[in-house]
């Protein structure tokens, strides 16, 4: 199963240089601090559901197997942390992203004379 199988993660990884390069772009009125709220909370939402997405496929995968081999069944059966803390933390990966993204934007803009 490959990352790039999961349409949620790649929405959630895109958004954030398709909103700086349209504010740099478009000289917007949205406000780059309003975008970076609102992917927050998008940000939070795609995260979870592309955690869900993945043990569901993760899932069907093993249902479709005869045999399926035991260490996918234990990471299938062992998912537990990983869906609490997305669902208590997840907004932090949306706001290290997008921060990142920030500070790339920031960057350009200054070093353009």
């Amino acid at each position: 199963m490959y990352i790039w199988t999961n349409p949620f993660l790649i929405l959630f990884l895109i958004l954030p240089p398709i909103a700086i390069v349209y504010d740099w772009k478009a000289k917007s009125r949205v406000e780059l601090q309003t975008l970076f709220y609102w992917y927050i909370a998008a940000g939070y939402i795609l995260i979870n559901i592309s955690l869900h997405y993945s043990q569901y496929r993760l899932g069907a995968y093993l249902q479709a197997l005869e045999n399926p081999p035991p260490e996918l069944t234990v990471r299938w059966e062992a998912d537990g942390a990983a869906n609490l803390f997305c669902f208590v933390f997840g907004w932090v990966y949306a706001l290290v992203y997008f921060s990142v993204w920030r500070l790339v934007y920031f960057i350009i803009k200054k070093c353009k004379p």
